[in-house]
């Protein structure tokens, strides 16, 4: 007796030489939807605005925009000092927090409400 598991492999193995049951891809009565590595103009326009968006912080406030230059341009003292020692590549909020407060004498409310500004503007992206 042959096992049910030979039987569906025959089966797929039939099926898929079966070449009625073929897609072919430039088949333009196919229905298949292949993807494509170029985006369609919406996708692409909404690309290029978040793209810009990003490049120019638009939507920021002043403090906003200069806590991300701040992270993005910062001296290698300042990486120093935020490394929360656990890696080569991870960094402490709180001790960013900590030189923002050193360095631009923010009072801790602006501080952090310049982190929420920050993440939500990021959440929208």
């Amino acid at each position: 007796m042959i096992k049910q598991e030979r039987i569906n492999d025959v089966y797929t193995y039939l099926v898929a030489i079966n070449l009625n049951n073929w897609i072919y891809i430039d088949d333009p009565e196919s229905n298949w939807d292949h993807p494509s590595s170029m985006l369609n103009p919406e996708e692409a326009l909404i690309a290029k605005e978040r793209t810009e968006r990003f490049q120019n912080l638009t939507g920021l406030s002043q403090e906003a925009k200069q806590v991300i230059k701040l992270i993005l341009d910062a001296p290698s003292e300042i990486t120093e000092q935020i490394k929360d020692g656990r890696g080569t590549h991870r960094y402490s909020l709180n001790k960013l927090e900590k030189v923002i407060r050193k360095e631009f004498k923010w009072p801790w409310k602006v501080i952090r409400q310049s982190f929420q500004e920050i993440k939500d503007w990021l959440d929208e992206l």
